[in-house]
């Protein structure tokens, strides 16, 4: 410390109004090394000799903003090929083969360092798993890790973790729901498959006969059954409702005439390619 006026020096931010007599710089606000991880300023000493005579010097000051982890990582999800992702959902087909991906995972995180490794994982036991999607370190392929079957689950929810090595470690979940959207890989099914029946003679035309029922566990036309008899012969003498499977006689039986008749009623459904199967009734 100097006495005298001309040797007592005042320091100031150059361009502001602060002056301090310790030369000490404060830190005024919050500092976000995010925003800026560089600190640029001129520091300004001045005498205080008469007006006209004052000396000053100025120098620059840099000051490097360490990082501290004080952001989370972020995760984002988008659709991949052929399979869309819109408001957290995708849609997939359930015969996709296994390792298909059916989203690309993007983790990032602001800090730097260690503050800014991410390890990113599927959380739950779900049949999806994260590979990365190529060298460049963030990127993942959310892939299927098995078959897929629309009838024994529609939906799935899963949650992706992200979480960074800071310490403490910060971690963010997103979550999306995929859709399995079906395939007609289901045949209708009749239980059972052979039918037999007693049936008065001298019946009237258009008398019910029997109710025929099949079931097909797939979804929408997929699922939609149509109901025919296959015999040419049985035609003439039988008539079944298409969406219905209800057996009807269009004649009237004489049991001395015949006694004893053998015809197959197909149940179709209405995908693509259609798939069939038929009953036979006695």
């Amino acid at each position: 410390y100097v006495h005298g006026p001309n040797n007592l020096c005042l320091f100031v931010l150059f361009k502001r109004k602060n002056k301090a007599v310790t030369g000490i710089i404060y830190v005024k606000g919050l500092v976000d090394r995010e925003e800026e991880s560089i600190l640029k300023l001129f520091v300004v000493a001045r005498d205080r000799g008469p007006s006209s005579r004052i000396k000053s010097s100025k120098v620059l000051v840099t000051i490097n903003v360490t990082d501290q982890n004080d952001n989370a990582p972020s995760i984002n999800i988008q659709g991949i090929g052929l399979v869309k992702y819109q408001d957290g959902v995708s849609k997939i087909s359930e015969d996709l083969p296994v390792g298909t991906p059916v989203a690309l995972v993007q983790v990032s995180d602001r800090d730097e360092g260690e503050n800014a490794v991410v390890t990113c994982a599927v959380d739950g036991d779900v049949p999806f798993q994260l590979q990365p999607a190529s060298d460049q370190k963030g990127k993942y392929f959310l892939q299927t890790t098995t078959l897929l079957d629309y009838e024994s689950v529609k939906n799935y929810s899963i949650e992706i973790v992200a979480m960074d090595s800071g310490s403490p470690a910060l971690s963010s979940t997103l979550s999306l729901i995929v859709q399995v959207t079906d395939v007609n890989d289901n045949a209708p099914n009749f239980s059972p498959a052979t039918i037999e029946v007693d049936f008065p003679e001298n019946n009237y035309r258009g008398q019910k006969l029997l109710d025929l029922v099949a079931t097909d566990p797939d979804s929408g036309i997929n699922g939609q059954l149509v109901y025919s008899i296959i015999d040419r012969f049985a035609k003439r003498l039988f008539e079944v409702d298409a969406n219905i499977g209800e057996v009807r006689v269009r004649t009237v039986l004489d049991r001395e005439e015949r006694e004893r008749y053998v015809f197959c009623v197909a149940a179709a459904d209405m995908g693509v390619p259609r798939k069939t199967v038929m009953n036979c009734s006695f």
